[in-house]
């Protein structure tokens, strides 16, 4: 490597590969580097033990240095991958040549107590544009993980495009990494912003509407560490992979049911409507720590809707049925979120039986189309729930048009941008209060 490229330093590995063979003379610059990801390494330890693991990963190591040069492996992480030196004569090549020893990556086993076993990948590029000559490595392996991560979304492999390093580290991968990593610490010291967004019945009744007569949907955002506010699309997805959206359940529960409880007692006709993620729903201990949120917060349980999403898969649904049953006991009523284009939106409505549907908002928007697909699937919804005794609510509602055309075909109520945007829980306190 040259000294205007960065230093990655000794290769740190405790693998070893008897290979001799330099397939390819690494005296040139490389043309970038790649972090090849490796997949499902725990469970590769689960099933052919440590020794076996890292039999297959030095089996993988051996085969990139015969693809891409002995000294191409720059540095080796147990449970991560490699970063690799490309070296070669144009992008075009090496990137087909990456692209295809990840292709082949699963057919590269090895026998390992009888068995044959391999791994899949996923690798992310970055290329020796101007701006690396001046970084440094934990910079350049910052940039690599972010491609990675891509590519593991996407599958195969990917090259990072933007060349301005500064632009690079606003990548939303590099945001939703830094909420994610700070969200217990926002969740501890108060930086859940929690709003709400009206649920409005059809017909209309305007002198109803925003006087303490009527149905919020709770939202939340979340004001990250630099005091910049950030929308649930750039934390909550990925919160929902781990016990992080667990916590955050808990914490938007007790806030909104127990530290607003005073407020919100005093104001009968107000019904609100909270989420609850797959994973809260099949933890065995969240109805009893429902049924202590009431006990002390003194809010009724007949005024809250507890709305199921879909975002993420249900692994325990006898649990989260048990959850369901024990939530509706207590007086609560049932949603089904984001109906209609969900995972398993009719599995769900068999299972939980719910008080309300409401359908996703992707649906929408081509209600006005009354042969449209998306209007006949929302025809259909609609005559299916009522045939069920369950009321409907549509989503996304942003215009008199679509208005207009769900309630021709029959909606219960209606939520959106038309009817009033999100605001913040203590605007709508301090509106009652007044």
């Amino acid at each position: 490597m040259t000294a205007d490229l960065p230093s990655f330093g000794p290769r740190q590995t405790g693998l070893t590969t008897p290979l001799n063979r330099d397939a390819r003379p690494n005296s040139a610059p490389p043309l970038g580097y790649c972090l090849l990801a490796l997949e499902s390494l725990q469970l590769l330890g689960i099933a052919a033990g440590d020794a076996g693991r890292s039999h297959l990963l030095a089996h993988v190591e051996g085969q990139l240095r015969v693809r891409f040069g002995s000294r191409s492996i720059l540095q080796a992480y147990p449970t991560d991958g490699f970063v690799i030196a490309l070296h070669g004569t144009d992008h075009d090549t090496v990137l087909q040549e990456l692209k295809l020893f990840v292709h082949e990556l699963p057919l590269q086993g090895v026998m390992i107590g009888g068995h044959n076993f391999s791994v899949t990948g996923h690798a992310g590029v970055v290329w020796a544009a101007p701006w690396l000559a001046n970084s440094n490595r934990d910079e350049v392996l910052r940039q690599l993980r972010i491609a990675a991560e891509l590519a593991r979304a996407s599958g195969g492999v990917v090259v990072l495009s933007a060349a301005d390093p500064e632009c690079q580290s606003k990548h939303p991968i590099a945001l939703m990494s830094e909420l994610l990593c700070g969200l217990p610490a926002a969740l501890g010291e108060g930086r859940l912003l929690l709003h709400v967004q009206e649920i409005v019945s059809c017909p209309l009744h305007d002198d109803a509407r925003g006087g303490g007569k009527g149905e919020y949907e709770i939202l939340v955002q979340l004001r990250g560490s630099d005091g910049h506010i950030y929308p649930p699309a750039d934390f909550l997805g990925e919160a929902e992979r781990s016990f992080l959206i667990e916590m955050l359940d808990r914490v938007v529960f007790s806030d909104v049911l127990v530290k607003h409880a005073p407020m919100l007692r005093s104001h009968p006709d107000l019904s609100l409507s909270l989420n609850i993620s797959a994973r809260s729903l099949c933890n065995p201990g969240f109805a009893a720590f429902l049924a202590g949120l009431f006990d002390s917060g003194g809010f009724a349980p007949e005024r809250v809707q507890i709305e199921i999403t879909e975002t993420s898969a249900i692994h325990d649904i006898e649990q989260a049925k048990a959850t369901v049953a024990a939530a509706r006991a207590m007086g609560c009523r049932i949603a089904l979120d984001d109906f209609g284009v969900g995972l398993s939106g009719y599995g769900y409505l068999k299972a939980f039986r719910p008080d309300c549907i409401k359908i996703d908002g992707a649906l929408i928007p081509d209600v006005v189309d009354t042969q449209s697909p998306d209007a006949l699937i929302v025809r259909s919804i609609i005559s299916l729930a009522h045939s069920m005794g369950i009321h409907v609510v549509a989503e996304h509602v942003s215009s008199t048009e679509i208005h207009s055309a769900l309630l021709a075909l029959g909606i219960d109520k209606v939520q959106g941008h038309l009817f009033g945007r999100p605001e913040p829980l203590s605007c709508l306190i301090a509106r009652l209060a007044t």
